[in-house]
């Protein structure tokens, strides 16, 4: 839409359709008067622009959609902003069109005073005067000295009214100051159309995969942990055991934010009369992309109970590699929460992004996943299968100016984990679902 000004006329208001036919003002009798008109130098009018262009999708993704962003301002005859708003509200209609009648618009709204992009100059005067029914000589250059900088007033949002049979979209907005920013959005997931298809068939083997996206709140920062339920036939196909339980969600379904695995393998299993000889890997997956194998300083790091003859379970703090490389920086310790009839603790894991974001893993009591073992020289310990990704300390870890180490919360130095970070908390929030604990039976010919 071209820049477009109106004179406002005490008595019968003003009225303005954009260039392009979408937006239409309507100012009412009475939303200037007389005095106003003689303090501005005898003219007033309304700047109406365009600043922003439609954008977004309604075909999946966010599903946020914006009819664009408009810019309202009251002039005086100079072209210069006044220092009020009008004295009644305008009257807004957006004529969204054929196109627009495919998106879901009862979910349609105002957004009043959002925030701009930078490189958007608020400064009316240039557009004003350039139109003709203002000019820049019709004050004295004194007057233009005391014109107030543009400024938009407080940001909300507020309902509109649906009229499918005009295709517009409409609303009553009161300007609290001269400068007032305005655009039409909606949030339609999918267009009335027709939903996208969710599934997706892998071309080689066969496989149905599918991922649905749920929004939750932002923590602290703004950080917001991507959740999204998924499916995969090649996770049902790959079942073998017949005691192996679906997941909470079901079969083949998964919602998980990850966790860090542990599995012991005997790599003397293909040796006849070879005395079993166990060792440990770890696998570490998380929302955010990461899925790797966890890499420990030497063979002999032990975590927690396994089928070693002897347990000597490594000191902590432990630093950790992946394979692939993701330069991440991640540290095992001692953890804050005992097994019951356990002597050993259970390990804390917490991941340090490049981009500044911590994760920690098995840190709080409903993130650990153990089963005892059932028979054999080590019946009655518990092994740790999975420290889940832990709700709470989701944030962005930021460097602190204390010179000294603060004490994380497991029983370990105030050295052990290197660098000084402070740990707000995200209180009040747990998983819905807490994780059981559940026997897992042994591997065939393991015991």
């Amino acid at each position: 839409m071209k820049p477009g000004v109106v004179a406002l006329d005490p008595g019968k208001g003003g009225h303005l359709r954009g260039s392009d036919g979408v937006l239409e003002v309507s100012a009412p009798a009475g939303a200037v008067t007389k005095s106003d008109l003689s303090a501005a130098g005898g003219k007033l009018g309304l700047v109406v622009r365009q600043i922003l262009p439609p954008s977004g999708s309604n075909a999946g993704g966010s599903g946020h959609y914006s009819f664009g962003t408009y810019l309202i301002q009251l002039v005086d005859a100079s072209g210069h902003l006044l220092k009020h708003g009008l004295r009644k509200p305008l009257q807004l209609k957006l004529h969204y069109g054929q196109r627009g009648s495919a998106l879901d618009l009862r979910h349609a709204y105002v957004v009043v005073n959002g925030t701009l992009p930078r490189w958007v100059n608020l400064d009316p005067s240039a557009i004003a005067t350039s139109s003709g029914v203002f000019t820049a000589a019709s004050v004295a250059p004194e007057a233009s000295a005391s014109a107030p900088a543009a400024r938009l007033g407080a940001a909300g949002t507020q309902p509109t009214q649906l009229d499918g049979s005009s295709q517009t979209l409409s609303t009553s907005l009161t300007t609290t100051g001269s400068s007032t920013a305005v655009s039409f959005d909606t949030d339609a997931p999918v267009a009335t159309f027709g939903n996208p298809d969710p599934f997706q068939a892998d071309l080689s083997g066969g496989g149905l995969t599918a991922k649905y996206p749920i929004a939750v709140p932002a923590g602290p920062g703004g950080l917001t942990p991507p959740v999204q339920l998924s499916y995969a036939s090649a996770s049902v196909s790959e079942q073998h055991n017949p005691q192996g339980a679906a997941g909470w969600v079901g079969e083949g379904w998964n919602l998980s934010l990850g966790a860090i695995s542990w599995a012991e393998h005997n790599v003397e299993s293909g040796c006849n009369g070879c005395t079993p000889w166990w060792e440990d890997s770890w696998q570490l997956v998380d929302p955010f992309g990461t899925s790797a194998d966890l890499i420990p300083p030497n063979i002999n790091v032990i975590t927690y109970y396994d089928d070693t003859p002897t347990w000597p379970i490594t000191p902590t703090p432990v630093a950790w590699h992946t394979a692939p490389e993701t330069h991440d920086k991640i540290y095992s310790y001692t953890g804050p929460n005992s097994l019951p009839g356990m002597s050993a603790v259970p390990p804390c894991f917490r991941v340090f992004h490049p981009n500044g974001i911590m994760e920690e893993f098995g840190c709080t009591p409903d993130s650990l996943q153990f089963y005892p073992e059932p028979s054999g020289p080590n019946a009655g310990y518990d092994y740790i299968a999975n420290c889940s990704w832990t709700w709470s300390p989701i944030r962005r870890a930021t460097r602190s100016t204390s010179p000294t180490r603060p004490t994380p919360r497991a029983a370990t130095t105030a050295s052990a984990i290197p660098g000084t970070w402070s740990r707000p908390r995200w209180s009040g929030i747990r998983p819905a679902v807490t994780t059981p604990r559940w026997p897992a039976p042994a591997p065939a010919g393991s015991r």
